[in-house]
């Protein structure tokens, strides 16, 4: 029988402190630089037709669409 050594354990260690992380983890906390992250959410087929014909009659990129709902709804409630 051959002699094959055990493998290693994957051990990743402990995890970073928040202060080293990248975004603290912190939800409420907004980049200075301007990044944008990813939103992935399910709509029903319509909405989602009906969005994508808006922001193309408006010559708009989906995003700022969607920033420009926020800052209505924001005024208005």
């Amino acid at each position: 029988m051959a002699n094959v050594p055990p493998k290693p354990r994957n051990n990743k260690g402990e995890p970073p402190s928040l202060e080293d992380t990248q975004h603290g983890f912190n939800p409420t906390r907004k980049n200075a630089d301007g990044r944008k992250a990813q939103l992935n959410l399910y709509v029903d087929m319509e909405v989602k037709r009906e969005f994508r014909s808006i922001a193309a009659a408006n010559d708009m990129k989906h995003g700022e669409l969607l920033e420009a709902y926020q800052e209505f709804w924001k005024k208005h409630h």
